[in-house]
């Protein structure tokens, strides 16, 4: 384990969880050991995330982290293919007009695949981590000023 990964906080792992739309229960099946190649199991990951609260520092493992970070960058893709999307619309719209985007926010895995385009194509995840593209768009749109409207009956916080 380098220092790196070692030292990451407990935060850290709850924070990174949560940007990519991740529960104790996608991490896990997402995890795979190094040693039976086969996924980790909640309760082993259940123990790591939850017994975390009383340590300063993550006692994650690396292939935890690993599995995250490879979650981070199929996220990364797939915000800038609809950054590559809003960037081709926005060029279409006359120089005066405001820009807006619909954004929207699951509340079920079900409604998510009855209603979602990428639901099945592995573009986004489950609705879970759809929902976590979502926010971390909207909130890159507005930093561009774009106006984000939210769609939907499970709304983010702000």
């Amino acid at each position: 384990m380098n220092d790196e990964t070692r030292l990451r906080t407990r935060q850290a792992l709850a924070a990174t969880m949560d940007m990519v739309g991740y529960t104790v229960r996608t991490l896990a099946a997402a995890t795979v050991s190094p040693k039976t190649g086969r996924p980790l199991g909640t309760d082993t990951v259940g123990d790591i995330v939850n017994k975390d609260v009383s340590y300063a520092v993550s006692k994650a493992t690396p292939t935890i982290w690993e599995t995250l970070e490879r979650a981070k960058a199929k996220q990364d893709e797939a915000i800038d293919a609809a950054l590559e999307r809003y960037d081709m619309l926005l060029d279409a719209l006359p120089d005066d007009a405001e820009p807006a985007v619909e954004l929207r926010y699951w509340t079920s895995e079900r409604e998510y695949l009855e209603n979602s385009t990428d639901a099945g194509l592995g573009v986004a995840g489950d609705w879970r981590m759809a929902n976590a593209n979502s926010r971390r768009l909207a909130a890159i749109l507005e930093s561009e000023g774009a106006t984000v409207r939210w769609v939907g009956t499970g709304l983010p916080r702000k």
